[in-house]
């Protein structure tokens, strides 16, 4: 029986259905080696096919599973992954940054799982203990931002921002919609609640964001202040441009109570003289 006939996953809140790609020997297997039984294993052979594992997260005094699936990354086994990745709620695309193909190639496994499912999306670039990058940490967050997803960078070696990027993208899962809309507070409750909290990584990340969204906070502010001081200018150039069109009509007033004043004499005079002509003891004459 198919892993997707068994089971809906996606119904029972307290099982997450999790799923791995990206191209084979971008460390997928040992990310989630270190993830679940927290050790590095220096896998020389690709995976064959699709693994299973699973992980338990406590939050609120209840306990989550994460139903794991591992990938392979060779196109042979490509069409295996269509009957794995349904009703999964949350996929980790995985790019080596010593390897620019990978990174290239994140376009195609995005557009390839949303032909399959539609899933919040995880962006990682693995094994950042390496010297030979090819892949700037920019061009990730550059890459992941205009896909609007959310990223990290990671060593399954060293463990090096592990903790927080499991955790941080757990906070995406649909299990917690509603229940602590600010990400980053969420992960802290989490990591805290899972025994993790003397994590340097973790609580320099944590830093490096609420630093980042007091830059974001500053730049609001002064385009909010510079557009006040704008506004404050116009509305001075607005208010001198009708004090000028003022005393500009107030320069023309005598010109025009004098044409006024001659309009008036003049229909006066006309008036007058039909009036006149118009009365018969006015045309007789007195000679």
């Amino acid at each position: 029986m198919e892993p997707s006939e068994s089971i809906n996953y996606s119904i029972i809140s307290l099982r997450q259905k999790i799923i791995f790609v990206g191209d084979s020997g971008v460390g997928k297997t040992t990310l989630i080696n270190r993830i679940n039984n927290e050790e590095f294993k220096d896998l020389n052979e690709s995976s064959v096919g699709i693994d299973y594992y699973s992980k338990n997260i406590k939050f609120g005094g209840e306990e989550l599973t994460l139903q794991i699936w591992d990938t392979a990354g060779q196109e042979k086994y490509r069409g295996l992954i269509p009957t794995y990745a349904r009703n999964a709620v949350l996929a980790f695309i995985i790019y080596d940054i010593s390897s620019k193909k990978s990174f290239e190639n994140l376009t195609e496994w995005i557009n390839y799982l949303n032909s399959i499912e539609k899933m919040p999306m995880i962006i990682c670039g693995n094994k950042i203990d390496l010297d030979d990058r090819q892949v700037t940490k920019e061009e990730g967050e550059e890459f992941a931002k205009k896909n609007n997803l959310v990223f990290f960078e990671v060593s399954a070696k060293t463990n090096k921002n592990m903790n927080y990027m499991l955790y941080r993208s757990i906070a995406e899962l649909p299990y917690f919609e509603g229940k602590n809309e600010n990400k980053d507070k969420l992960t802290v409750e989490l990591l805290k609640e899972n025994g993790i909290t003397n994590d340097n990584d973790i609580l320099n990340m944590y830093k490096q964001n609420s630093n980042c969204d007091n830059d974001n906070n500053k730049k609001k502010n002064k385009i909010n202040d510079d557009n006040k001081v704008n506004a404050e200018s116009n509305m001075k150039k607005e208010v001198k441009k009708g004090e000028n069109k003022m005393e500009k009509n107030e320069s023309d007033i005598p010109t025009n109570q004098s044409l006024y004043s001659s309009n008036i004499r003049n229909r006066f005079a006309i008036h007058t003289y039909k009036r006149n002509s118009n009365n018969p003891d006015n045309r007789r004459c007195h000679c």
